[in-house]
């Protein structure tokens, strides 16, 4: 069968390692648009950058995936699928969290509720002004609590202390029947709804474009991905992705500064080889 939607991770993936797409990547996916392919940037980040990373990348007329899963939009943005985190079960952690002062962030849509305001916030990815989005950030007050966890698409915690992130782990106990555990850097802890991930998104828009597995080509790096390649027929691990990843993939793609995503864009999806 041929190819008719791929997803494709951001960081380590289709951004190199000065978070830039190639013009080789971006050729490819342009090319693979025209040929009517569906082309679909799957973050973990929220969904501004997102669709700021699909448009620097050519993408115009496909749909996008935001927030490692939970968030999945069309190309006019509008709403194919979501999922959100159990608001109690989303206020619990914060407050297990906030016990040992864990830095974290909510994601509400487009709003970005802080615990608080570390001096390097900018340096998150959530605060990257480089695809020319803005996005409402909240530092201070109880807004998580109340608005943010109303519609928490996800909460992620950034800690560079092994020990304090161990202790971020066990603060999730008793609460992991409504609460998704992942992760997509060493530092981090991502948070979902019970069961959502990326995998799930790509099954969403499986679903809504009425698409066999055998038709998606998906792409990533990180254990986060995982789950992403698994429900796709044609799972790609990145050359700078993890071990676990290239043990479940069906293609290797050259390493992400080496403009991987295009490569094998070029290879499989135009040259029509898979059909």
């Amino acid at each position: 069968m041929a190819i008719k939607l791929i997803t494709i991770d951001l960081d380590g993936t289709l951004l190199n390692d000065k978070k830039q797409v190639s013009e080789r990547n971006r050729a490819a996916i342009m090319a693979a648009e025209d040929m009517g392919v569906m082309v679909t940037v799957s973050s973990g980040r929220c969904s501004p950058p997102v669709w700021g990373y699909a448009r620097m990348a050519g993408i115009r007329r496909s749909p996008v995936i935001s927030n490692n899963g939970p968030r999945v939009q069309a190309p006019d943005g509008t709403t194919i699928a979501e999922k959100c985190i159990d608001p109690e079960a989303a206020c619990e952690l914060m407050r297990r969290w906030d016990t040992i002062h864990l830095f974290y962030i909510l994601y509400n849509s487009d709003v970005m509720y802080y615990s608080y305001c570390p001096d390097n916030y900018q340096s998150y990815p959530e605060a990257d002004a480089r695809v020319g989005v803005n996005m409402q950030h909240v530092f201070s007050g109880e807004g998580r609590f109340t608005l943010g966890a109303s519609h928490a698409h996800k909460i992620v915690c950034f800690e560079d202390d092994p020990e304090r992130r161990a202790k971020g782990y066990e603060l999730i106990k008793g609460l992991e029947d409504k609460l998704e555990v992942n992760s997509s850097a060493p530092n981090n802890i991502e948070i979902m709804c019970k069961g959502i991930d990326k995998g799930w998104a790509v099954d969403r828009l499986r679903d809504y474009y009425n698409l066999e597995r055998d038709e998606v080509m998906a792409f990533g790096d990180a254990d986060n991905d995982r789950e992403m390649l698994l429900h796709a027929g044609w799972p790609v691990a990145m050359q700078n992705g993890t071990n676990h990843m290239k043990q479940i993939a069906r293609i290797i793609a050259p390493d992400c500064n080496d403009s991987g995503v295009g490569r094998v864009i070029e290879e499989y999806v135009l040259s029509g080889k898979i059909k």
